[in-house]
């Protein structure tokens, strides 16, 4: 017998076979049937519903109707259970033959959750978590796949974007509009379909690429004139049609990775935005007077490699008392021919070439070196936050980057505050909420600007933990009395929760006395200071205290 327990401890690499939910292989049948098994189901529970059912093991043996049970907790919601089901006039086992089988029901029942476990991870890094359609991540991962191994084949690479979607939102609001670009998503999925190396994924917010074969690209085009998708607002259903633009360029060789590929059909799709046009191929130029666009994004990459940007702080101001400065928003500024550049235009830049990544860290590093330069001169810095663009968080390794800048500049991260903008779709949402609760729990602040533009308001303030919401009011005149109401409410359950209410952009005194009656006593505009230079605002840092 014990010839036999070294046998069927090799039974482990027979799970090898398991393919499309099933154990196939004629080594692991043989290892069922030392123990006399015929057949097994296995079942995913999730908060006690059943939600997934398969049968991955089946014999041609009639079975008992009695079977053993035995489960594994993936986590605290979810748990596996597997039936063991035994041929039929199977005699009792002895005492070696119980053990054999103990090991059997044991091993798979843990390879079945942890199959589960493995296949749930990989869905939620590489797929859109409500149209299942690909993400970013996964965008990357196939498109180095195909440049490594040169596998082009006529592919293109098309980068789309929705037509007027803030116009969309502004209509419907965030969560009707999500659920539209949603079913846009899974409708172009379905269009380009899975022929070869062809796929879809979901960049974020209205933003998607595709990579089909070169030859469909003027079915895409005239595909994406009107896309028809379905939405519920307010307990009617409406059909609106989706019209999307495309910036087009072909794999080749000369590829590297797939940043270059994604930067390159981005700024086709730029241009095709700023021209209104349906699409735009991309080449060394960009013909139809694109060619400024392509100098000026050279330049801005040269200026990111050169370290050629440098840093403005806008002060927050505390009215609580004397008006004090509270904190500061760290902002980039880039020195072009000897003026700084207009800042709307080089990030909107950033972000069509795919820089932006590179230019938050650029600037989060920047900022910790001075921190650390104030406090070796004995000044006392303010917390001082940095912006990251929500498309930064398809990576899922940006809180840990983050804190890993932080901590390896020896700054205290209570110094460090990470902004990002209000997320515009339940994937954003999702997302920024996994990267947000690590941040805080690592001790740095969480802010979030242009709040009341995105999506459902409520549902950000209920799933994020905010530590400073950022709002630009409306104009408010001293007999306003709804809006005064509005704007208190809002101030008062944001202080239930926690959470500071920064009003930026003010633009008189009147405003500033009216937001103060709604509670606010924190505000970011000209009328206290404008972005000031790293001089500048050291001198701020020394005289802290503003005379209004």
């Amino acid at each position: 017998m014990a010839s036999r327990y070294y046998e069927f401890a090799e039974f482990l690499s027979s799970f090898a076979s398991y393919s499309d939910d099933c154990f196939t292989g004629e080594e692991f049948a043989k290892y069922a049937d030392m123990v006399n098994v015929c057949k097994i189901e296995h079942f995913i529970y999730q908060n006690g519903v059943l939600i997934k059912k398969q049968v991955p093991f089946l014999t041609d043996d009639n079975c008992e109707p009695g079977y053993v049970e035995d489960s594994q907790d993936v986590d605290e919601d979810v748990k596996c259970v597997i039936r063991i089901f035994f041929k039929a006039y199977s005699p009792s086992f002895s005492e070696q033959q119980d053990e054999l089988f103990k090991i059997f029901i044991t091993s798979v029942g843990l390879f079945l959750a942890y199959k589960y476990t493995t296949d749930a991870y990989y869905r939620l890094r590489y797929y859109d978590i409500d149209s299942g359609v690909p993400n970013y991540n996964f965008f990357i991962k196939h498109i180095n796949r195909i440049i490594r191994n040169s596998d082009f084949n006529g592919l293109s690479c098309c980068y789309i974007n929705i037509k007027h979607s803030s116009k969309i939102n502004h209509f419907f609001g965030g969560e009707a509009t999500g659920r539209m670009i949603s079913d846009f998503s899974s409708k172009l999925n379905t269009f380009v379909g899975n022929q070869g190396n062809e796929f879809t994924v979901h960049i974020g917010g209205d933003n998607f690429a595709v990579i089909i074969l070169s030859d469909r690209i003027d079915s895409l085009i005239k595909y994406l004139r009107g896309v028809k998708v379905s939405v519920k607002y307010k307990n009617d259903m409406y059909v609106n049609e989706l019209t999307a633009r495309a910036g087009i360029v072909a794999l080749t060789a000369k590829h590297t990775d797939a940043h270059a590929v994604l930067a390159e059909a981005s700024q086709a799709m730029s241009v095709a935005r700023k021209y209104s046009k349906d699409a735009v191929v991309f080449n060394a130029n960009l013909t139809g007077g694109s060619d400024v666009d392509a100098t000026f994004a050279s330049r801005l990459a040269d200026a990111l490699n050169d370290n050629k940007f440098i840093v403005y702080f806008q002060p927050v101001v505390s009215t609580d008392g004397d008006t004090v400065l509270f904190e500061a928003e760290a902002l980039a500024r880039w020195a072009l021919d000897g003026n700084l550049t207009n800042p709307d235009d080089f990030i909107d830049a950033a972000v069509d070439c795919g820089l932006i990544s590179k230019l938050d860290y650029l600037i989060l590093t920047k900022t910790c070196c001075k921190i650390k330069e104030w406090i070796s001169q004995g000044i006392e810095p303010v917390r001082i936050t940095c912006n990251f663009s929500n498309l930064d968080l398809m990576d899922s390794n940006l809180a840990d980057n983050i804190i890993d800048v932080i901590d390896r500049h020896g700054v205290d991260r209570k110094y460090i505050g990470i902004e990002f903008k209000e997320p515009t779709t339940v994937e954003e949402l999702v997302t920024m909420r996994s990267t947000t609760d690590k941040l805080k729990d690592a001790g740095i602040s969480i802010v979030i600007d242009d709040f009341g533009t995105g999506m459902s308001s409520v549902k950000v303030l209920q799933l994020l933990s905010i530590d400073t919401l950022k709002i630009s009011p409306e104009k408010l005149s001293p007999d306003g009395g709804r809006d005064k109401a509005i704007f208190a409410s809002l101030i008062d359950l944001c202080g239930r929760l926690g959470t500071s209410v920064v009003c930026k952009g003010i633009e008189n005194t009147n405003q500033i006395d009216d937001l103060i009656d709604c509670g606010c006593n924190l505000f970011q505009s000209y009328l206290y200071d404008k972005p000031l230079s790293e001089r500048f605002f050291t001198r701020r840092l020394e005289k802290p205290v503003y005379n209004r």
